[in-house]
Formats: C-alpha cells, sequence, structure tokens
C-alpha cells in the first residue's frame, strides 16, 4: 500500500470527456497525480508571461489523456505524435486540460470541497 493510499484511501480516478472541434470521437481526460500536476504547474509558472513550446504543450496533454480504466494514455515520447495533429485539435485539446483535469485554483478547491461534503449526506 502507498503512502497516499494510507493517507487518503484508495484513490478512484474521474474521468472528463471532451470532443475536439471537428473530430467525431470523444477524448477522456484524467486527474493526474499531484506529482505530474506540480511538474507541470511549475513549468508554466516558469514562463513568466511566454508561450509554452510545443514540448510542453505535449507533455501536458499526455499527463491529462486517460484510457477507459482512467490510466494514462500516452507517454511523453508516444504523445510526440500529436506534432502531426491539426493546430485548432492540440491547442484545444491543451486548454480544456487546463479548464477541468489540471486547474487547482481556490474556486476549484470549494467546488471539490462543496461536492464530497454532498456526497457524504
Amino acid at each position: 500500500m502507498s503512502i497516499a493510499s494510507e493517507v487518503f484511501g484508495e484513490w478512484k480516478p474521474e474521468l472528463v470527456q471532451v470532443t475536439p472541434p471537428g473530430s467525431d470521437r470523444p477524448v477522456k481526460l484524467r486527474y493526474p497525480t499531484y506529482g505530474e500536476w506540480h511538474k507541470l504547474a511549475v513549468a508554466h509558472q516558469q514562463l513568466a508571461g511566454k508561450a509554452p513550446d510545443a514540448g510542453l504543450i505535449i507533455d501536458t496533454i499526455a499527463a491529462c489523456i486517460a484510457d477507459d480504466a482512467g490510466k494514462r494514455k500516452l507517454s511523453s515520447d508516444k504523445a510526440r505524435g500529436l506534432l502531426d495533429a491539426s493546430p485548432r485539435s492540440v491547442m484545444w485539446l491543451y486548454k480544456q486540460c487546463w479548464e477541468t483535469v489540471l486547474k487547482s485554483d481556490d474556486e476549484t478547491v470549494a467546488e471539490l470541497e462543496k461536492n464530497s461534503a454532498a456526497g457524504q449526506e
């Protein structure tokens, strides 16, 4: 048993399903682990207002795309294949990652706490 399981209990990954514009195939997004999220958050903070490079965008998407079981679907190397995709689709998916499964602000935390409390009633 991992320390995370000991502290928080078994983590059951939630999935967010999105369908990129111009696509007929939905994509499942997973909530990454804290370690994955923190690495991405720090890399983005270090940009200091500059645009992220393609590698960081792809790594961000790779951390979020999930299989049906909620596990990470793409390694960073495999995700490099997204460099050949439509810019519109890649950037839309990148934005969706940050607006859903990577979002971590006070409002999001409050909403998660509210949902958790409602589920315990």
